[in-house]
């Protein structure tokens, strides 16, 4: 997959339509109109699984799948609100087609919502000129008034939709909560309250396997900055990157899950609970049909300077389970960081790395399931752009 050019369209400037309302609308084909709402992603697109989703039936034993079950729900519903706000806005009829750029046009209209009314929401789906690395750009606007030059986006994304499967395609896409937070106190009355911080990419597609044409492939890449929920705006603002991947033949699919985030896991010796210091913790599991597969983990300093894990040090974990999602092995074990070489290693008693299967036995690197790291690599940096983008916004 030449998954690098799709991140070409980073580097560009976010670009909206500033034409005044009095130009006329041009005929469009409904067809082509189903194509541009196409663009812009679906639930199915944005949305994470976690293998060995069935850990939620009791009794499972396995830790670190159910871990995965809480990152993949968090994920999800921290992205289904907008999606569903920009899906429904494009299958409303638009406002104005521009036959020059390509581009459908909503609104402005007035703002509705119960918990912030402030100025006029607008948004465009416009066809790229060749040659493109994306078929369409999307964009959800917001401006204080009915002026278009004055819009600023919030959502900003470009896709290539398959044109006959749903759901198929490739696409970017950035939210930007912190553009929309500033914007809100533009507004005269604006009152403090919580709102949805920080800033989100994501990298996603799904599409038959270029290899085997009676497999798809699926996967989402994304980075949070600084996020903090609205409904609990208390919390720590997150900073995390996480990968999600499933490739699907008749009766198989193997999914996979990879994430990074701080973590406070390693426990304070006298009082047996956590040590209130963070660690770098890094994720990576997959499972064969959500049931039978293997996680391993590692530890390091958050901050080289809290103490919270020992310098040069870093700790190791493997777990695997069975298709009952109950853990058939379990490793820990800290070792130097730089020779590898481990200065105490635990195994649950009884196991051994062979309880892990005739798949499993064998690393998350050696089944070549594809990482965080694997995909900076395939990209040429561009996981380093999308963190920018993260950060900063769309450059403009």
């Amino acid at each position: 997959m030449q998954m690098q050019r799709w991140m070409c369209v980073l580097a560009l400037p976010v670009l909206f339509s500033a034409c005044g309302k009095d130009q006329a609308t041009a005929a469009y084909d409904e067809a082509k109109l189903a194509e541009a709402r196409a663009a812009v992603p679906s639930k199915t697109q944005m949305s994470a699984e976690a293998p060995g989703a069935s850990t939620r039936a009791a009794g499972a034993t396995a830790m670190f799948p159910k871990f995965g079950v809480d990152v993949a729900a968090g994920v999800n519903g921290a992205v289904s609100g907008i999606v569903d706000l920009m899906a429904r806005i494009v299958e409303i009829p638009p406002t104005r087609y521009k036959s020059d750029t390509q581009e459908f046009f909503w609104g402005p209209w007035k703002k509705n919502d119960p918990d912030d009314t402030f100025g006029y929401v607008a948004a465009y789906v416009r066809e790229n000129p060749l040659p493109r690395d994306f078929k369409y750009t999307y964009a959800l606007l917001r401006g204080p008034d009915e002026d278009e030059s004055k819009l600023v986006p919030i959502i900003w994304g470009s896709a290539t939709p398959d044109p006959t499967e749903k759901d198929y395609g490739t696409g970017v896409t950035l939210w930007d909560f912190e553009a929309n937070y500033l914007f809100a106190k533009t507004d005269p009355a604006f009152v403090s309250k919580p709102y949805d911080r920080g800033r989100f990419v994501a990298l996603y597609g799904r599409q038959v396997d270029k290899n085997d044409a009676a497999a798809v492939f699926a996967f989402n890449v994304a980075v949070f900055n600084g996020f903090v929920p609205k409904d609990k705006p208390t919390t720590a603002a997150v900073h995390a990157e996480y990968l999600y991947g499933k490739w699907v033949k008749a009766d198989l699919a193997i999914s996979f899950l990879d994430f990074r985030l701080p973590a406070d896991v390693v426990p304070d010796a006298a009082q047996g609970g956590p040590d209130g210091k963070l660690e770098d913790m890094k994720v990576r599991m997959a499972a064969i049909n959500r049931g039978v597969g293997r996680a391993e983990i590692t530890l390091t300093n958050h901050d080289p300077q809290d103490g919270s894990y020992p310098s040069g040090k870093q700790g190791e974990a493997t777990e695997c389970w069975n298709a009952g999602i109950d853990e058939t092995y379990l490793r820990f074990a800290q070792v130097d960081s730089t020779s590898g070489v481990a200065d105490w290693n635990y195994e649950k008693p009884g196991t051994t790395a062979s309880d892990c299967g005739v798949v499993f036995s064998k690393t998350l690197d050696e089944l070549k399931i594809p990482s965080i790291d694997s995909v900076d690599a395939e990209f040429h940096d561009g996981l380093t752009k999308m963190r920018d983008v993260a950060a900063n916004g769309v450059p403009r």
